[in-house]
């Protein structure tokens, strides 16, 4: 049974991500917009997540979904962890439903690493996704 993460596991758990990126696929760089219970966490909310969902990239480059797995692996933290499946769902909510201009709004961003950085979508629009 996976265990629901605080903030400090999301960050120490995205740190890893980082540096096996950095030591597997040096030079690239990779820019993440996270939302849901992890994004919730991330801004001080008390929440209960066990995964985090990206609005974007809807679909993950091969040297990421690795990095991904290997992480996943040695934490025991499941192969989707870290996932995209907000994202194809708003994706394919987006062709018939326009979505509200604050869905594309970054709070804040953290740089995990040089080569990590971590955007996090809106109040207005995590309010939103929960309702």
């Amino acid at each position: 049974m996976v265990k629901a993460l605080k903030e400090n596991e999301i960050v120490e758990n995205l740190k890893l991500l980082a540096d096996w990126l950095r030591v597997k696929c040096p030079g690239e760089h990779f820019e993440l917009i996270v939302a849901g219970g992890a994004a919730m966490t991330l801004e001080g909310f008390m929440g209960q997540t066990t995964d985090i969902d990206l609005m974007s990239p809807k679909e993950l480059p091969d040297s990421l979904k690795r990095g991904i797995a290997h992480v996943g692996r040695a934490k025991r933290l499941g192969a989707e962890w870290l996932n995209t499946s907000l994202a194809n769902m708003l994706s394919t909510s987006a062709r018939s439903v326009k979505l509200p201009k604050y869905f594309s709004e970054i709070s804040r961003t953290l740089e995990v690493s040089g080569n990590l950085k971590i955007g996090l979508i809106s109040r207005q629009a995590l309010i939103s996704l929960k309702l």
